[in-house]
C-alpha cells in the first residue's frame, strides 16, 4: 500500500489534505521558518535543515499522520500528530500540530486539518488529544475550543524565547471510553487505502 500518494478532497474549490512525503521537506521547511525566526510559536531556537525536516516527516510518519493541504496546487500548510510524553502510561496520548503559511490563514484551512487529525486519532486508538499552545493566540485558542478540547492549566513563564519568557496553555480533548482496557494504538501504516481516503476526503466537521 503506497499511502503517501493516498489524498482526499476538502469539499473546497481547489484544495487537497493528503499525507506528506519526504519530497516536500524544503516547501514545509520554508512554512516552519518564519514561526521559529519570528514567534514564539514553537520554543525552536534554530531553523532546522532540509534533510532534518525530511528526516521529521519519515520519523513521525512511520507510527502518526503527517498531512499537507495543496491549494491550487501549492502547499498551504502541513500537521500532524505527535507522542504526548514518552513515558509507557502515555502511550494513548497524542499532541496535535498545525502550521500554516501566513497568505493562506482564514480559509478554513486549520479546521480541514484538525478534523483530520482527529478522525486518524480516533480511528488509531487514541483515548486523549492534547494543544499545547504558546499565549497569547487567541486563533489557536478558537479552534481548539471549537473541536471541543477544553482547558488542561497553564505553564508559567516556562519558556524563554525573543527576549521575554511566555506562558504555555495545554488543551485537552478525550477520544477514548476510559471503562474498558485499552489495546495499544495502532499505526497508520495498518489502515487500508479505503480508509485513509476515506478520512482524508472527508468534508469539514
Amino acid at each position: 500500500m503506497e499511502t503517501n500518494a493516498a489524498r482526499g478532497d476538502s469539499g473546497g474549490p481547489g484544495r487537497i489534505f493528503r499525507l506528506a512525503r519526504e519530497a516536500d521537506a524544503g516547501r514545509l521547511r520554508d512554512i516552519y521558518r518564519p514561526y521559529v525566526t519570528d514567534t514564539a510559536v514553537t520554543f525552536e531556537y534554530d531553523v532546522p535543515s532540509v534533510a532534518e525536516f525530511a528526516s521529521r516527516i519519515r520519523h513521525i510518519s512511520a507510527q502518526y499522520p503527517y498531512l499537507v493541504c495543496e491549494e491550487g496546487g501549492e502547499i498551504a500548510g502541513y500537521a500532524y500528530l505527535s507522542p504526548f510524553r514518552e513515558r509507557a502510561a502515555y502511550d494513548w496520548d497524542v499532541e496535535t500540530s498545525v502550521y500554516i503559511e501566513e497568505r493562506f490563514q482564514n480559509r478554513g484551512i486549520g479546521s480541514g486539518f484538525y478534523a483530520r487529525l482527529l478522525a486518524f486519532a480516533e480511528e488509531l486508538g487514541y483515548y486523549n488529544a492534547y494543544g499545547v499552545v504558546t499565549l497569547p493566540n487567541a486563533g489557536s485558542l478558537a479552534l481548539h475550543k471549537a473541536f471541543g478540547f477544553e482547558d488542561a492549566g497553564i505553564w508559567h513563564q516556562c519558556g524563554y524565547k525573543l527576549g521575554r519568557w511566555h506562558d504555555v496553555i495545554c488543551l485537552e480533548r478525550h477520544l477514548g471510553n476510559f471503562d474498558r482496557e485499552p489495546v495499544p494504538p495502532i499505526s497508520i501504516a495498518a489502515l487500508s487505502a479505503e480508509r485513509l481516503q476515506e478520512i482524508l476526503g472527508k468534508g469539514e466537521f
